[in-house]
């Protein structure tokens, strides 16, 4: 019961109750939740391990739902993934304002000439993984040439 309570506490910003019950001669979870309006739930995951999610009564309101058998680590497993995934888009989002707001101010410099934002690269560098190993860099370089065919 003490893994449950950490669990719940997990999510205490979205959690509203947990339940089980009888459905149809079968013992069934459900958690209640509540996410922010604009998140949307990952069906696809949800599914794979087992858990199903209703609409609840009231807007961004969701019952994540799964047999007894299923157990408790797959509908919390299944919320966590959900919160990540939603918090990832959010800060993915923020930070394409972030890097677009950047480039503008670039084009904007009228002290920077047109030759020189045509130069302009995209490089990405991985972080190094848990061995300390560094991953390969991403280039994303396209030529005048290349721009023209596209």
């Amino acid at each position: 019961m003490n893994d449950i309570t950490e669990r719940i506490k997990k999510i205490s910003n979205f959690f509203i109750e947990m339940q089980v019950t009888n459905v149809e001669g079968e013992n069934v979870i459900y958690v209640v939740v509540k996410f922010p309006l604009k998140w949307i739930i990952d069906e696809a995951y949800n599914e794979s391990v087992g858990v199903s999610v209703i609409n609840g009564n009231n807007s961004g309101e969701y019952y994540f739902c799964t047999s007894i058998e299923t157990g408790f680590d797959a509908i919390f497993d299944a919320i966590d993934n959900n919160i990540e995934k939603m918090k990832e888009a959010e800060e993915r989002t923020k930070l394409l304002i972030e890097k677009r707001n950047e480039l503008e101010d670039l084009f904007e410099d009228e002290t920077i000439s047109l030759d020189t934002l045509k130069t302009i690269e995209f490089t990405f560098r991985q972080k190094k993984d848990k061995n300390g190993k560094k991953n390969k860099e991403i280039n994303n370089e396209t030529t005048e040439e290349e721009n023209k065919n596209v």
